[in-house]
């Protein structure tokens, strides 16, 4: 029964965030332990514009990851979302190597 309430806690936990099922992966991929809340903050909502520019190119191209040109436009458009200076991620906590990996571990997982 412990096992079962920790599995709804978990499919739970995005309500709790303020985020939605699709966003809490984007946010789970580029949380880290040691953010403050204005930080925390800042990585809801780089998570939330980073789905939105996903399912808006996923509307707009039809097989979004079968030209590399495709693929390296979201690529940029993403990166452009995550080092922006005024809403972007915390800059004194990510750098590139930092948010390299967190996109390297993700791809491994999928």
């Amino acid at each position: 029964m412990r096992i079962a309430a920790d599995l709804e806690e978990e499919a739970q936990s995005h309500v709790s965030l303020g985020l939605t099922q699709e966003q809490k992966p984007v946010f789970d991929l580029l949380i880290r332990d040691d953010l403050s809340k204005e930080e925390i903050r800042q990585i809801k909502s780089v998570s939330v514009e980073i789905l939105k520019a996903l399912q808006r190119r996923m509307e707009e191209v039809q097989d979004l990851f079968a030209k590399q040109s495709t693929r390296d436009g979201l690529r940029q458009e993403i990166y452009d979302l995550l080092y922006d200076d005024r809403t972007g991620l915390p800059a004194s906590k990510y750098d590139d190597e930092c948010v390299f990996h967190a996109m390297v571990d993700s791809q491994s997982m999928g």
